[in-house]
């Protein structure tokens, strides 16, 4: 009743918020993304492609007819969907995807409202930063899962920390989460992690139970029919095959390159020569091919095995640390200098430092001026994140911040921890709304106090 009072209240906010964030990704799409190149190309082709199937009849399936379990298909029903409505009109799916998008800085508001029940401004000052933030603005016109990962994860986090805990709330928690976990491949983890937030949440033992039962019922509910088709096609129980791959390509091949400095290429063929090797002995073993799911284990026990033999001599650590720092330190903006390029990556090279990739974006080699006005503003809003975020946590009491840490800390973690082998910008867009918040209660506080002190002085 008080949630519902406080958005009548506030009704005229929300409706200027949506609307600007309509706007400004409508802006933002028609400048730079609308004539995209690389609209349908690396991962957005995969989810085309499956999408055009689903819509032809075929079912999850590759091109060829064979079933396809390399990708989840929970953003390839949503193009799908669009892509029936409006005849395969990706612009026009799109348009629907940015529409559903500018509804994320009003989530926003909600989860920040929770958190900081309190606090009105600062949810007002989350929500703003969630109009303008770059990440939430790229994504939403992109044919990626970002956007619609974010729906499904925001509104999971609503129910799961809604107060007082219920089963129904709980088991409804549990079916977004199983949405979610249908659209990126973090869905097993994300589940243990939300089980392991549970556990501090200050309620009996006996609701904690419940709450864990109800949240598993509902994840699975969702998730049970993905994995049952992938057993009665392959006789395994698995989400998808992109771990294989991944780890292959970004793990094992780079660390091959760094451990014995050579060529991107040259470790390549290394390292699929030996995937090439295990994979025909295990059908050699099994005396037929392997299916995707096996193959995708050949390729995690050469990454495994690549591993172990440079261990000690901290290529592997190194690597690692890397893309994490990448992960929280790189620029949305990359997308753009993609886009700008044609479709052209970064050179995967052993020369290539730290201060080269700074210059990259510092310094950019692109043709559109406006691509630097947008990377200079997306610096300016994650330093205006960062002392935000970290001025909380020196300034606020330590027991709410003790709380805020067992709520948010875990999912942060998760998020930023599965980058270890891949650093991207877009792999901290998850957590990105728990960083908003938290800087938007910290400058929340700064103007309160500015506001007592102004009125003592007069």
């Amino acid at each position: 009743m008080n949630e519902f009072r406080i958005f009548k209240r506030e009704k005229w906010f929300l409706w200027a918020i949506f609307f600007c964030a309509l706007l400004i990704r409508l802006f933002y799409f028609h400048v730079f993304l609308q004539e995209n190149p690389c609209m349908l190309a690396f991962d957005s082709g995969h989810y085309h492609e499956l999408a055009t199937q689903v819509v032809d009849g075929q079912g999850f399936t590759k091109l060829d007819g064979a079933p396809q379990f390399y990708r989840l298909p929970g953003y390839s029903i949503f193009l799908a969907a669009c892509y029936k409505i409006f005849d395969f009109n990706v612009l026009a799916t799109l348009l629907v995807q940015i529409l559903l998008a500018s509804l994320i800085p009003i989530l926003i508001f909600c989860l920040a409202l929770q958190l900081f029940p309190d606090d009105i401004r600062a949810a007002k000052i989350a929500a703003v930063i969630g109009c303008l933030h770059h990440g939430l603005v790229i994504f939403s016109g992109l044919v990626m899962t970002e956007t619609l990962f974010m729906l499904f994860f925001l509104l999971f986090l609503l129910l799961f920390f809604k107060v007082p805990v219920r089963f129904l709330t709980m088991l409804s928690a549990g079916i977004l989460l199983g949405c979610a976990s249908l659209i990126r491949s973090v869905g097993l983890p994300l589940l243990f992690v939300s089980l392991l937030v549970i556990l501090f949440f200050k309620i009996s033992w006996r609701q904690k139970r419940v709450a864990m039962i109800a949240l598993s019922i509902g994840w699975l509910l969702v998730i049970g029919l993905w994995l049952a088709r992938n057993y009665m096609l392959t006789g395994a129980i698995f989400l998808d095959t992109l771990s294989g791959a991944h780890l292959l390509n970004h793990q094992a091949i780079p660390v091959m390159m760094k451990a014995e400095n050579i060529t991107h290429t040259q470790a390549k063929k290394r390292v699929y020569a030996l995937f090439d090797e295990q994979k025909r002995e295990q059908e050699a073993y099994l005396q037929r091919p392997l299916r995707d799911i096996e193959a995708s284990h050949v390729a995690g026990s050469v990454t495994i095995h690549i591993c172990k033999r440079y261990m000690f001599s901290t290529v592997v650590l190194k690597h690692n640390f890397f893309n994490i720092f990448k992960t929280c330190f790189s620029l949305y903006a990359a997308e753009l200098l993609v886009i700008d390029s044609g479709g052209k990556l970064p050179e995967y090279d052993n020369n290539r430092s730290l201060g080269m990739m700074i210059k990259r974006f510092l310094v950019p080699e692109t043709r559109n001026g406006w691509i630097r006005v947008m990377i200079y503003g997306e610096l300016a809003m994650m330093l205006f994140l960062l002392i935000g975020f970290f001025g909380y946590i020196v300034v606020e009491q330590k027991d709410l911040l003790w709380r805020i840490c067992y709520q948010i800390l875990p999912f942060i973690i998760l998020f930023i921890g599965l980058s270890f082998a891949c650093g991207f910008a877009r792999l901290r867009l998850p957590p990105s709304p728990f960083f908003i918040i938290v800087a938007s209660r910290f400058w929340s506080l700064v103007m309160e106090r500015k506001k007592v002190m102004c009125e003592r002085s007069k």
